[in-house]
């Protein structure tokens, strides 16, 4: 322990030496894992793999094909109403 005084309200000093060699012991665990995140994975991803990667590339931008289909559905139905022409429907 070093030889700076105490500070008043601060308790648990004798609890630092071992916090800091268990917070040493996660922050390489964590530069482990970082260094096997860099590596390019040896496997194939699976179809369900894949299409996870996909939706998170695309982020915030990707509607599930099922709401694009129901807003679709709900843009012809107000177009209908509105009696104009919606193609050959």
């Amino acid at each position: 322990m070093s030889n700076k005084p105490q500070v008043d309200g601060i308790t648990g000093y004798h609890e630092f030496p071992q916090l800091a060699e268990d917070y040493e012991r996660r922050a390489q665990k964590y530069r482990e894992v970082a260094k096997q995140l860099q590596k390019p994975m040896d496997t194939p991803l699976s179809p369900n793999q894949q299409d996870a990667l996909l939706r998170l590339s695309l982020g915030s931008s990707f509607e599930p094909a099922e709401l694009v289909t129901t807003k679709a559905a709900q843009g012809l139905q107000a177009a209908r109403a509105a009696g104009g022409a919606v193609g050959c429907l």
